[in-house]
């Protein structure tokens, strides 16, 4: 076995979110990019304002546009391109796929359609402002190329899941290391450039990862300040058990307006999840191709003197499950097992297409995922899409993490 990872927790910043429907949006969205991977990317910063340029144009172009989501890593970048358009033919979704040995300037079926090779040469070769004249099969080869981690996941219409499209390019410093499960999550605000509410947290050990995520009443600041004390009071010791994990979040919340959460563990060895919850966040354990919901109880953390005691429950936990919790940004009907193929995926694609499709226009949201890689489900190419390559959001030792560690709350708790 290997040394158990002490770091600290993964604790997941929010998206912002980037609505894209003219051209100057693509603008503002590659200079959004490119300040966040100034800060967090180094060299590699140009090829995230590269990418993020040609996933704004898909949207404008075959996706009737759409929004990115865009999450500083601590040594890295993370783009979801989203868009409710009529979707991919299978066979375009390999597009993005195709190797290329030798890109070069220009190359119509391979090189970077601005004229930069981001394989190679100049990263800044070309000009990222300007709009490609190319096809969308080239943009994702471009960004594929460019990014550590890249996925994709599309729906048509006239199938059993909503139509359209959800792009995965994730930018690391340095390579993803194998694991036996992976995690990923998705915390929106409800206003474009505003502060959620909501924050999620995972810590990984060889034999047990822990998750927690939490919903502070209301939105905006209070709320945030809320949701982070809850993952401060979950960071100081995650692998408690889960009632004291809960205590300790409702005595660090009550100096702040309070809120709701779910914890659970997953140990692998002992094929166990252990669940407890307060409130209104959801959950559900998806096991060879069946899903269970998750039981909690009703109650508020933070706002009385005695803690509401959780409900813990004990569920079977198999290779290849998969975990997703949600915030009550999302409306109860959701469900993966309604998009073919989809929970073969990178965890922050499946939790995207969740949030798209069923989120609450009037409530910030968080969609968390965590899945098993012990068995093959995760490897298949489902309904024709492309699974993720490369590596993954994070994954639990003897695995390390592919994103560092943070230790203080979420990253956007202030005005």
């Amino acid at each position: 076995m290997e040394a158990l990872n002490t770091s600290g927790p993964t604790v997941g910043a929010q998206h912002d979110k980037f609505v894209v429907s003219t051209d100057e949006d693509v603008g503002a969205l590659r200079r959004g990019v490119a300040e966040v991977a100034a800060r967090t990317l180094g060299t590699r910063a140009a090829r995230a304002a590269l990418a993020a340029t040609e996933l704004g144009t898909n949207l404008l172009r075959h996706g009737a546009g759409g929004y990115v989501l865009v999450r500083p890593l601590v040594a890295g970048l993370e783009l979801l391109a989203v868009d409710s358009g009529p979707g991919m033919p299978p066979g375009a979704r390999t597009l993005g796929m195709v190797p290329h040995a030798s890109p070069s300037r220009g190359d119509p079926d391979g090189g970077d359609p601005d004229g930069g090779d981001p394989d190679g040469g100049d990263p800044d070769g070309g000009d990222p402002g300007r709009r490609p004249t190319k096809g969308l099969g080239v943009g994702l080869s471009a960004v594929r190329r460019a990014a550590t981690v890249f996925d994709l996941y599309s729906t048509t219409r006239g199938g059993s899941a909503p139509a359209g499209t959800v792009v995965l390019a994730r930018f690391l410093e340095g390579p993803p290391r194998p694991g036996w499960c992976r995690w990923g999550a998705v915390n929106v605000a409800i206003e474009e450039g505003g502060i959620s509410g909501d924050g999620w947290a995972v810590s990984a050990l060889p034999l047990l990862v822990s998750v927690l995520v939490v919903d502070g009443l209301g939105h905006g600041r209070e709320a945030g300040l809320a949701a982070a004390a809850a993952v401060s009071a979950f960071g100081a010791d995650p692998s408690a058990n889960l009632e004291e994990l809960v205590r300790r979040a409702h005595e660090a919340m009550r100096p702040t307006r309070g809120g709701v959460l779910a914890v659970c563990s997953v140990n692998p060895e002992l094929g166990e999840l252990r669940y407890g919850a307060i409130g209104n966040i959801s959950g559900m354990l998806l096991n060879d191709r069946t899903s269970q919901r998750l039981l909690g109880r009703d109650g508020i953390l933070g706002t009385s003197l005695v803690p509401p005691s959780p409900r813990v429950n004990s569920y079977p936990w198999s290779p290849g499950a998969v975990l997703v919790l949600a915030s009550d940004g999302l409306r109860s009907s959701w469900d993966p097992l309604a998009y073919p193929g989809l929970l073969s995926h990178d965890p922050a694609v499946i939790a995207a297409v969740l949030q798209r499709d069923y989120g609450r226009p009037n409530d910030d949201a968080t969609v968390l995922v965590v899945c098993d890689l012990r068995a093959s489900n995760h490897l298949d190419v489902g309904a024709g899409n492309i699974p993720a390559i490369q590596g993954e959001t994070g994954q639990a030792a003897g695995a390390g993490q592919t994103e560092p560690p943070l230790l203080s709350g979420p990253a956007r708790t202030s005005a």
